[in-house]
């Protein structure tokens, strides 16, 4: 099994949140400490059995913070940004896709409106493995 991925803490997390909502002036306040802690352990869950692609456990960090809605406000904004930061962190870069607009796409599938697996394919292809990280690799 390969060395585990670099996760995100929750207080990054929180402070993801903190400057996103102050940007556009809306309140900062964690609402549910446990739903962030849930939504954040679902990635780490599935890593434990046996889930190794980066951008599948990028969707599900996604998926589990946005429909967790610990947050008052800038939920979906915040588990965005986490996905992308710990793709980040695990030398892959974000490359947003073309077509429907990202922002209604993460909605619809935070809502369900869209499956998982679809979901979780789709973020395979904004999972770009950054040349550095690629070279890392090879030693």
């Amino acid at each position: 099994m390969p060395s585990e991925p670099v996760w995100l803490t929750e207080q990054q997390v929180i402070r993801i949140n903190e400057r996103l909502v102050e940007q556009t002036g809306e309140p900062h306040l964690l609402l549910h400490p446990g739903l962030l802690s849930s939504g954040m352990a679902r990635p780490v869950n599935r890593w434990a059995y046996g889930e190794q692609d980066i951008a599948n456990l990028a969707g599900i960090l996604l998926l589990g913070i946005g429909m967790n809605h610990p947050f008052q406000q800038g939920n979906k904004r915040t588990a965005l940004t986490a996905a992308k930061v710990f793709l980040q962190f695990n030398g892959y870069s974000f490359v947003a896709p073309d077509g429907e607009p990202l922002g209604a796409f993460v909605e619809r599938s935070i809502i369900g409106m869209i499956s998982e697996s679809a979901f979780l394919k789709a973020m395979r292809s904004c999972a770009i493995l950054t040349e550095e990280w690629q070279a890392f690799q090879r030693g």
